[in-house]
């Protein structure tokens, strides 16, 4: 069975007034709940209840509920796949550091080009201590590897970042 069938499916139930989650339903935001169903195997609560924390925790709790209060039948099994198998299952140990990983994350992000998630990915970087000197470092390295044209894609994306935080760039 390919990995992504065996991650859970989520049903999202936005509501104005509170609900507490029922068995099998968990609130990643104030007011929504997300309604947890098997998709071709048992699902694995913990391994997207431990995403959302991962996720929140390096991209910060606003941006993750609004991504997931959004997801609609179109994105939602998306988001569900990227939470529980990139957060929960890919960033979920304590093998590597979680500013390691942003580290990590930058330089291969960079060099794929993907500058909307370089941002964001630059934004959690910074949540997860890796300085204004470390982002510069991993941008000469992207610059060696994948060229210049890139490296200066990275240092545009970034000095945006590191202003809107209150850093020099």
């Amino acid at each position: 069975m390919p990995i992504l069938a065996a991650l859970p499916k989520v049903n999202r139930r936005n509501s104005r007034t509170r609900h507490k989650p029922g068995r099998g339903q968990i609130e990643v935001a104030p007011g929504t709940l997300l309604s947890l169903t098997a998709s071709g195997g048992d699902m694995d609560e913990d391994l997207f209840l431990l995403g959302v924390k991962q996720r929140k925790g390096t991209l910060g709790e606003a941006y993750v509920e609004k991504n997931l209060a959004k997801a609609d039948d179109f994105t939602r099994p998306f988001q569900e796949a990227m939470t529980a198998w990139c957060w929960g299952f890919g960033w979920g140990d304590d093998v590597i550091e979680p500013k390691t990983r942003s580290m990590m994350n930058l330089a291969m992000i960079g060099a794929l080009g993907k500058m909307h998630e370089w941002e964001i990915h630059c934004r959690g970087a910074l949540n997860n201590g890796v300085t204004r000197d470390e982002i510069r470092a991993i941008i000469h390295v992207v610059g060696i590897y994948c060229g210049v044209p890139q490296a200066q894609e990275c240092f545009r994306v970034a000095r945006t970042v590191l202003e809107e935080a209150g850093i020099d760039s």
